[in-house]
């Protein structure tokens, strides 16, 4: 299991070992990542405040990334997401909370955990980035099941000897937004390992 509730202090920043906390924030955007409890869950809240001005990078994110050995398994996540899915015309997403897989070899996808209301959703951006929604409730606690090697194998990718995962928040600054999202944990899937 991949703890992301025991932060620890490292070189003045507290987080969970084996992971690095990063932000990229436009001037006037807040960014935060926090252990918590979260109605009775140890859990780490991930949260971002875009004021809808033109950033840097067009986006305000946080949250937490490491380096990983390409995953063998399925593993799952669990989450309470209170960010609900916008995406503009064409799919770009503007409100991102979930995780991101990326290699320099194939490129990355986003793996969110957002209420869409229509279900989940899996498409491309002409960008080549891969996106899959699961449409979670909004405010409860809810696991699901990631499959990296599954993914892989759909998308015609070849497995890399090692990936970058990053548990995150996003908003795009096309829009002002407050978003957040708790993560209670990664954890090796139980109907792939045995």
């Amino acid at each position: 299991q991949r703890s992301v509730t025991a932060f620890r202090r490292r070189g003045g920043l507290r987080a969970p070992a084996g992971w690095q906390i990063y932000e990229r924030r436009g001037s006037g955007d807040q960014t935060s990542v926090e252990p918590v409890d979260a109605f009775g869950v140890k859990a780490v809240y991930l949260h971002v405040v875009q004021d809808g001005q033109p950033d840097p990078s067009s986006w305000s994110h946080t949250g937490l990334i490491q380096e990983i050995s390409f995953p063998t398994h399925a593993f799952s996540v669990t989450m309470l997401s209170e960010a609900p899915f916008v995406a503009a015309p064409g799919g770009w997403p503007l409100t991102a909370f979930g995780l991101e897989v990326s290699d320099p070899k194939n490129g990355l996808i986003w793996v969110l955990f957002q209420p869409t209301g229509n279900g989940d959703l899996e498409y491309d951006l002409p960008s080549g980035h891969h996106i899959k929604v699961f449409d979670v409730p909004l405010g409860q606690w809810t696991t699901r099941s990631i499959d990296v090697p599954a993914m892989y194998r759909a998308l015609n990718w070849e497995p890399a000897d090692r990936v970058t995962l990053k548990l995150f928040i996003a908003a795009s600054s096309a829009q002002s937004a407050d978003i957040g999202g708790y993560i209670a944990g990664l954890a090796d899937d139980p109907a792939t390992t045995r």
